[in-house]
């Protein structure tokens, strides 16, 4: 007998929870339910679930901040929001975070039928995927697009230039690109076109003759002689000087090198791979990087995708550091659903190298086995802190006019919101929101906002809860 797909319900309403328990169940499914998002998300980490039922309207807790971290805990799971408010708006939220469907109540047994049967599909299809290949984790859709690129060149010597910000993982596509190409028991020399003045790169690209300058004592062959037989990984070639440029063309085009101070032709038989992080078309254009050159180089354009367009791969590249990193085999450490909620969310400008790095600096401040939030950077938690004079921290710099901020963002709301999440806490409000005290009891008299009771929010201000961060 197959293994039984696993069904949450999270939903206060217990008769609810009863009826579409045995409906799930009658539909072959095992059904859990849950009547609050903490004992959900308590029980979530330990439970292979396919699929979740979630109202977002729980009194007890934040339906949106549970959504997102289920999203930012798995991508394996699909997430189906149920709940009787009516609006595009909740529709509209619940879908951004991660949602799969947004179903009003009451349900249809045949709707549900059919959202758990893709949540199915949709976890056979990520089972099928290869986690790591040529040493690049994920799972994503985009990163199985450029992965099938790669397949696409195999046992084929084109030259490719790859694209895409730094820390994004180029030369792991230079080098799959070498092992499955004609020649993987070659050489795979890397050179760093900006890591040297033009004067020794040239020695260190083609090599020299005796005598040819001062220190010349013997003759010695280049990088690009190194690599006959194999690959020549051209690394931040846009950083390469317009002087070099032109003897790199000759290379490529005849396929032989000269030394500095020979007028002797070397023949080589090497494979090409550039990459760059910069906009080589526009450098062709602001006349610092040759046409012809660029279009010898760019046979086929691999473009490499920054972290943030991939976000389905950061659960599983978290998982792959902490293997990689941690090396105890007699302890296994998570991550807690605020803390990976909290990967999830940031933008990584420094790509997978600052992932890596965030995962590295948790594993060394975390005590236990568990990395919770405050084990993660500050830029990760908070994202970036606004420019200014006056004390700040996370979030909107509420010290603008409010007509400034952007317009889906309520400064009532978000001040209400960090009250809640405070328990009424001024200073700790105020941290949160990245303001003064001062500040903060200003707008709270001028916006009337009760402080010494619980303190309510509006639809506009729900739709904020999952984008702000957990105060510590």
């Amino acid at each position: 007998m197959s293994k039984q797909t696993r069904v949450a319900i999270v939903d206060d309403d217990k008769i609810f929870c009863s009826m579409w328990q045995s409906a799930i169940k009658d539909l072959g499914h095992d059904a859990r339910v849950y009547f609050d998002g903490e004992t959900f998300l308590e029980a979530f980490p330990k439970e292979d679930f396919t699929c979740v039922f979630l109202d977002i309207s729980m009194p007890s807790d934040d339906g949106f901040a549970v959504l997102s971290q289920i999203r930012g805990a798995s991508n394996a799971c699909r997430t189906i929001v149920v709940s009787a408010l009516r609006g595009k708006r909740f529709e509209d939220v619940a879908l951004s975070l991660g949602a799969y469907a947004y179903l009003q109540k009451p349900l249809n047994r045949d709707v549900v039928a059919r959202a758990i049967a893709g949540a199915e599909v949709w976890r056979e299809r990520l089972r099928q995927r290869e986690p790591e290949r040529f040493g690049i984790v994920g799972a994503s859709l985009r990163l199985r697009d450029t992965l099938y690129l790669v397949d696409s060149l195999k046992g084929k010597a084109a030259t490719v230039l790859i694209t895409g910000e730094s820390g994004t993982g180029k030369e792991l596509i230079a080098r799959a690109l070498h092992d499955t190409g004609p020649r993987p028991g070659g050489p795979f020399v890397v050179v760093d076109c900006g890591g040297m003045p033009a004067n020794l790169m040239e020695s260190e690209l083609f090599g020299h003759a005796k005598g040819a300058f001062t220190g010349a004592v013997d003759e010695r062959p280049g990088l690009v002689e190194s690599a006959d037989g194999g690959t020549l990984f051209l690394d931040e070639i846009g950083e390469l000087s317009l002087e070099l440029q032109p003897k790199l063309l000759g290379v490529l085009e005849r396929r032989e090198v000269r030394h500095v101070g020979s007028n002797r032709a070397v023949p080589v038989d090497v494979r090409f791979l550039a990459a760059t992080n910069r906009d080589l078309a526009q450098l062709v254009s602001e006349g610092s990087f040759r046409e012809d050159l660029y279009y010898r180089l760019n046979v086929v354009n691999i473009p490499v995708l920054p972290l943030r367009e991939r976000k389905d791969d950061i659960p599983v590249l978290v998982s792959h550091f902490i293997k990689n990193i941690y090396c105890d085999e007699d302890r296994a450490v998570t991550v807690s659903p605020d803390a990976l909620d909290c990967l999830c969310r940031h933008n990584w400008p420094g790509n997978i190298r600052e992932l890596r790095n965030a995962v590295e600096r948790a594993l060394a401040l975390s005590v236990g086995d568990v990395i919770r939030a405050e084990h993660l950077p500050e830029a990760v938690r908070f994202g970036p802190r606004p420019v200014s004079t006056a004390p700040h921290g996370p979030g909107v710099d509420l010290t603008t006019d409010s007509s400034d901020l952007d317009l889906h963002r309520n400064e009532m709301g978000l001040i209400k919101l960090a009250l809640l999440r405070t328990s009424n806490n001024i200073s700790k409000a105020a941290e949160h929101l990245g303001i003064g005290r001062n500040t903060l009891y200003e707008k709270i008299k001028k916006y009337n906002i009760p402080v010494g009771r619980s303190v309510s929010c509006d639809n506009a201000a729900l739709s904020e809860v999952a984008r702000l961060p957990e105060v510590p």
